[in-house]
C-alpha cells in the first residue's frame, strides 16, 4: 500500500536520481540527512588529494566522530583494489581538524550509491577483524537501498502529494538541462513544500531538510550538463526562502546555520567549476538556437561575468586573506564593452557586480564607466523617444524570446517609459563615490524618469521570488537638486532589510543577481564597500522593535 500513488513515485524518482548521480551529486543530500540526525558537519570535502579519505566529517550528539567516504556506482573487485588505499585512510589516519582532538578515535563509513560486492564485502570483514586486532576502527558501509530509505526518511510528509504540485516536481525533474532554469516554476515548487502544513519549529526544520532533497533531485539535469548557472540560481532560491522562514518564525541560528552553511557550499563549488570552465575556454558559444547567436553570447558573457564578479567579492568579505582574481577584472576589462549586453534593468546586477570587481582594482575609469553607461541607458531608453528598457521583472531570454517573435508573451517597450526600478541604486553609487561631476552631466536626463522601488509590507517577503503583498512608491529627482540632499539619501541606512541578513550580508552578493527585481537603493546598500557600516547595530534594531 506505502507504494501507491505520488509516494511510491517519489521513491521511484529518488531511486532514479540516486542511480544516475555520482558521489559529488548526493554528497549535499547526505550532509543534509546527517544535520537531520543531529550531526554537526565539521567539514566537507572539495575532493583534494590531501583530505586522506574524508569527504565529510560530522560530530554526533553524543560527541563521537564520524568521518565517510563518498564513492559513486557498483564497488566490485576491480573498483574496491583502486579505492583500497583511500579506504584504509579513512580508517587508520587521524582527524586533523581544529574541532577535533587529534587522539579522539573516529567512526570511519565508506558510503556508495551503488552496491558492495560478495568478495568485497568479505575483504572488507577480513580488514576490520585485522584492524581490531591492530587497535584501529572497523570500517561501516552505506549502500544503496540504505541511502533510498535515509533521503525517504527526511521527507516524511513534506513531499508534493498534491497532483498539480507533483506535476510541477516531474516537469523539474524531467527537464533537458541545457536551458535556462524556469525560476517561477521552481519558485512555485519550493512554495509548495517550505510553505506547508503546519509551522512549528520541528516541522519548519523537517521542511527545509526535504526542500535541500528535493533541490538536489529536480537540478540534477543541469547537474549532468554541467550548466553551473541554473544550480547556482536554484540554490540561492532555496536559501532566499529559508531565510523567508527564518525572519517570519524567529527561528535561532542553530536550527538552520548547517543547512545554510551546505546550501552556500554547493553554490561556491559551482561558481568555482564555472570559474575553471571560463577561463579555461575561448569560445561561449553553445547549442544556439537564435541566427549567429549575438544577443545569447553577449547575454552569456554578461551573466557568467557578473556571477563570478560576485564569487569573488563574497570571498574577499568573507576570507580574510582571499585576494580578489586579478582575471577576472583582466576578463572585465577586456570584453566590456564591445561583448557585454544590457538587454534590460534584469542586467543591472551584473554590471554593478562587474564595477565593484574594476574599483577594487582601484580601476576608478572602469568602475564608473560602467554605471554612467547603465544610468544612460536607462535615461535615453525609457525617456518618451526612447526604445524602452524592460523592467527587472523582464529576464534575458524572455526578451531574447520576444527579439525573435517565438515568446508567448509580447513585451510592450511603450510600458516602460518615464520609469526605472534601478535608476535610485545606480544615482546613489556615483553619490557616494563623489562624483558629483559625472551626475551634472547626465542630471537633465535622469530628472525625466522616475526611480520605483517596491516594499514588500513584511521585511521577510522580500525573499520571496513574487510578493503580492507590497507597495511601490515613486520619485522623481528635482532639478535643481540639492548636492546634500542626495548625499544624505545616499548614505542613510533605513531599517527595512530583515535581521537575519544583518549577518549574513554576503549572501546579498548572490541574492540580488538571482533577483534582480530586488535591487534597489536600500538593498544594495548593504553590500556597497564605500559604505564602512552598513549593517544596523544589534541594540539600535532592539529600540526600534521596541518602539
Amino acid at each position: 500500500m506505502k507504494e501507491k500513488g505520488e509516494s511510491g513515485l517519489i521513491k521511484r524518482v529518488i531511486e532514479n536520481w540516486l542511480t544516475n548521480t555520482n558521489e559529488i551529486g548526493y554528497q549535499i543530500p547526505f550532509c543534509q540527512y546527517l544535520i537531520s540526525e543531529n550531526h554537526k558537519i565539521i567539514s566537507i570535502s572539495s575532493h583534494s588529494s590531501i583530505e586522506q579519505g574524508k569527504d565529510i566529517i560530522s560530530i554526533d550528539k553524543d560527541g563521537k566522530v564520524h568521518a565517510f567516504q563518498l564513492k559513486g556506482g557498483n564497488i566490485k573487485t576491480a573498483e574496491w583494489r583502486n579505492i583500497q588505499g583511500e579506504i584504509m585512510d579513512l580508517i587508520r589516519i587521524p582527524i586533523n581538524h581544529p574541532s577535533v582532538d587529534i587522539s579522539a578515535e573516529h567512526k570511519p563509513f565508506l558510503v556508495t550509491n551503488g552496491l558492495i560486492s560478495e568478495p568485497v564485502i568479505k575483504n572488507i570483514a577480513d580488514i576490520n577483524l585485522k584492524n581490531k586486532q591492530q587497535g584501529y576502527p572497523e570500517l561501516n558501509i552505506i549502500i544503496y537501498p540504505e541511502l533510498v530509505q535515509k533521503f525517504l526518511g527526511i521527507h516524511g510528509s513534506f513531499l508534493p502529494v498534491e497532483p498539480s504540485e507533483f506535476r510541477v516536481f516531474l516537469e523539474l525533474f524531467l527537464s533537458e538541462g541545457d536551458g535556462f532554469l524556469n525560476k517561477d516554476l521552481y519558485a512555485n515548487f519550493i512554495e509548495s513544500i517550505l510553505f506547508a502544513k503546519s509551522n512549528s519549529k520541528p516541522s519548519i526544520k523537517r521542511k527545509i531538510s526535504s526542500s535541500i532533497l528535493l533541490t538536489q533531485y529536480v537540478l540534477q539535469p543541469y547537474e549532468n550538463k554541467k550548466n553551473h548557472i541554473p544550480i547556482i540560481e536554484g540554490w540561492t532560491i532555496l536559501c532566499s526562502y529559508m531565510f523567508n522562514l527564518i525572519e517570519k518564525f524567529s527561528l535561532t541560528e542553530k536550527d538552520w546555520i548547517q543547512s545554510y552553511e551546505i546550501i552556500l557550499k554547493k553554490i561556491n563549488s559551482q561558481l568555482e567549476e564555472l570559474k575553471k570552465e571560463f577561463i579555461s575556454r575561448e569560445n561561449y558559444l553553445e547549442g544556439l538556437p537564435f541566427g549567429d547567436g549575438k544577443e545569447i553570447y553577449k547575454a552569456r558573457l554578461t551573466i557568467v561575468l557578473g556571477w563570478l564578479s560576485a564569487y569573488e567579492l563574497f570571498g574577499n568579505k568573507t576570507e580574510s586573506n582571499y585576494e580578489i582574481d586579478n582575471l577576472i577584472y583582466e576578463f572585465i576589462k577586456r570584453l566590456y564593452p564591445k561583448k557585454i549586453w544590457y538587454w534590460g534593468e534584469s542586467a543591472t546586477p551584473f554590471f554593478i557586480m562587474m564595477s565593484l570587481v574594476a574599483s577594487e582594482f582601484n580601476d576608478k575609469e572602469l568602475s564608473n564607466r560602467i554605471i554612467t553607461d547603465v544610468i544612460s541607458e536607462i535615461t535615453f531608453g525609457n525617456d518618451y523617444k526612447g526604445k524602452g528598457i524592460p523592467s527587472p521583472y523582464i529576464s534575458s531570454n524572455e526578451i531574447i524570446a520576444s527579439m525573435h517573435g517565438i515568446s508567448e508573451v509580447e513585451i510592450d517597450s511603450m510600458a516602460f517609459h518615464g520609469s526605472s526600478y534601478h535608476l535610485g541604486a545606480l544615482v546613489d553609487i556615483l553619490v557616494r563615490r563623489k562624483r558629483r561631476d559625472l551626475l551634472e552631466v547626465m542630471w537633465e536626463e535622469i530628472t525625466l524618469i522616475c526611480k520605483y522601488t517596491f516594499q514588500p509590507d513584511l521585511k521577510a517577503d522580500l525573499f520571496l521570488w513574487r510578493c503580492y503583498n507590497g507597495k511601490t512608491s515613486m520619485k522623481d529627482y528635482k532639478m535643481p537638486q540639492s548636492w546634500n540632499e542626495l548625499t544624505i539619501e545616499a548614505t542613510k541606512i533605513d531599517l527595512l532589510m530583515p535581521e537575519v541578513v544583518n549577518d549574513k550580508l554576503q549572501f546579498m552578493y548572490y541574492f540580488l543577481l538571482c533577483y534582480p527585481h530586488r535591487l534597489n537603493a536600500n538593498t544594495f546598500k548593504y553590500i556597497d564597500s564605500s559604505l564602512k557600516n552598513p549593517a544596523v547595530k544589534k541594540s539600535e534594531r532592539k529600540k526600534d522593535r521596541k518602539k
